[in-house]
């Protein structure tokens, strides 16, 4: 599996006001199937890298997605493809699952980068450099793909949590 960059799947809530993208990590002695579920780049956009994904919900101008297995492979999606096909990439999967760590942590510090860039200040720096060493504590591929959504959904604040810390530090320096 050899894609690197992302291509973006925008969905629309299906019948049931869902839509959601899990990459498969791996197995699970209760539902097969270890799932780890994206998050939204932006409102309704997943960021699809080449693996094996369970997906619901609507892409437009196409039958909509039901639970549905989902091979992309060098940027090109397989669709509809039976529990006994995803059985057999099980083996590739398993071989894949530090490249999609690793995908994940870029992901990460890619985040963390926009918020540096954001708040330029070298306290900024420390605390996000601390943030990526902590990285290295979350080895399931889940938690990872948690940490990010958060990270998503926290951006802005956090951005401007930093810059009301940052104007503070500033304040209180030139004032001794």
């Amino acid at each position: 599996m050899c894609q690197s960059q992302p291509q973006y799947l925008n969905l629309t809530p299906n019948e049931d006001n869902k839509k959601w993208v899990c990459e498969i990590v791996g197995e699970d002695p209760v539902f097969r199937f270890k799932r780890a579920f994206l998050p939204e780049m932006a409102e309704g956009q997943f960021a699809i890298y080449d693996g094996v994904y369970q997906i619901h919900g609507i892409y437009p101008g196409i039958s909509p997605f039901n639970k549905e297995y989902c091979l992309v492979r060098d940027g090109h999606m397989q669709r509809h493809l039976t529990f006994s096909m995803v059985q057999e990439c099980l083996p590739a999967i398993l071989a894949n699952q530090e490249s999609i760590k690793e995908r994940v942590k870029f992901q990460i510090k890619q985040q963390l980068a926009g918020i540096e860039e954001a708040v330029d200040h070298e306290l900024v720096k420390e605390a996000l450099e601390h943030q990526i060493d902590q990285l290295d504590d979350l080895t399931e591929i889940s938690q990872l793909y948690a940490c990010l959504a958060q990270l998503i959904k926290q951006k802005d604040s956090l951005i401007r949590q930093f810059q009301k810390q940052v104007e503070y530090y500033r304040r209180y320096h030139e004032e001794f």
